[in-house]
């Protein structure tokens, strides 16, 4: 028995956690919300959702035993149709599905009320707009909003309890007081930059910046005791993410390995990817199946005015990278686009330097 996903037809076995972790190694599922209007397809159900927990509880809620036969692929007709789907009000259906009191509701621990804080810093940083003193005032406003609003109706609780003649003091209502006491501060733990870093390396899901010197170059300096200007040498550094570490938690990643396997170069003649191409064809080193294909970029951003007296001082050389084996409809989304390393520009003027940047990269 399975759930059918709505993208690609397939049965995965397994229930919604195993679908979810499908729908994220299709870049379907981002956090709590799809990236696209998902639709239930389970034996023909047409509602569509935005949030994924709304999907979560319709399932578990509407289709428990779900059919061991899947209807198959999804066709164009039914993506239309869910496309038109999209006229019926989410946000009163979400007000339905929320206000139902025989609703299963996914209850948090402590651990993962962090997890939820932590993945609201992450989604602020990966914002070009958003800078690190936004983050730690955002995350004090919400630990300060949290606190006010979790003991104001603990008060309230507790005021109730009395009314109706129950002692707060019971075993269950101290548990109960516990709970209150472990949500009235999200961020605990992870209030600043260097404990939501140790957080994220603990999970052993993120992979820190590495500072690596490129070559060696001469920076003015003045001497205080003469006033002189001396060239001294300085080391050119630049930061890289290591690829091995990524590909590692690309590949670990649910659902990743089956949909690189599952693709297969065109037969019709149609030239979709690199795959099709003579390279790949006559390569041995790209006929074993096993083998990913990783294609390095390189372009160069301005961090300044361009048409500033100082356009080109600040300007930045962006190294990132695509795994090239999954469908083609994957490879347009930013999601598969990876960064390996940010030197200046200046930096890597010859062909050498870059070719010295992306060994190094490789070798971490």
């Amino acid at each position: 028995m399975g759930l059918d996903c709505f993208h690609c037809g397939r049965e995965i076995g397994g229930g919604i956690n195993e679908l979810f972790a499908h729908l994220r190694a299709h870049c379907l599922l981002r956090g709590g919300y799809f990236t696209c209007t998902a639709i239930c397809n389970q034996g023909g159900c047409k509602q569509t959702f935005r949030n994924s927990y709304s999907f979560k509880r319709h399932i578990s809620k509407q289709h428990a035993q779900v059919d061991n036969v899947a209807p198959g692929p999804v066709q164009e007709e039914d993506v239309q149709q869910r496309d038109e789907h999209v006229n019926v009000d989410m946000d009163e259906q979400s007000e339905e599905e929320d206000d139902d009191p025989n609703e299963e509701w996914d209850y948090l621990d402590e651990n993962g009320i962090k997890e939820r804080a932590v993945m609201l810093v992450c989604k602020l940083k990966s914002s070009s707009s958003v800078c690190q003193s936004t983050v730690s005032t955002v995350v004090e406003e919400v630990s300060g909003l949290f606190d006010d609003a979790v003991g104001s109706l603990k008060e309230s609780v507790r005021t109730f309890l009395h009314s109706q003649n129950v002692d707060p003091d019971a075993e269950a209502a101290s548990e109960l007081f516990e709970k209150f006491s472990a949500f009235q501060n999200p961020f605990l733990g992870v209030e600043t930059e260097y404990k939501q870093v140790q957080y994220l390396l603990a999970s052993r899901k993120f992979i820190l910046p590495i500072e690596k010197e490129i070559t060696l170059g001469y920076a003015p300096r003045i001497q205080a005791a003469t006033g002189n200007v001396l060239q001294v040498p300085t080391p050119r550094v630049f930061h890289y993410v290591p690829i091995k570490e990524v590909v590692r938690l690309i590949v670990e990643t649910p659902g990743f390995w089956q949909c690189v396997q599952e693709h297969r170069k065109s037969t019709d003649g149609v030239m979709r990817d690199i795959h099709d191409g003579e390279y790949c064809s006559e390569s041995p080193f790209f006929r074993d199946g096993d083998t990913l294909k990783l294609i390095l970029y390189n372009d160069d951003i301005e961090m300044t005015n361009p048409l500033s007296p100082k356009a080109g001082t600040h300007k930045l050389g962006v190294f990132y990278y695509t795994l090239k084996d999954v469908h083609p409809r994957y490879l347009s989304t930013l999601n598969h686009f990876y960064l390996a390393a940010l030197p200046y520009s200046t930096f890597y003027t010859s062909c050498r330097s870059i070719i010295t940047i992306c060994l190094d990269c490789w070798d971490a």
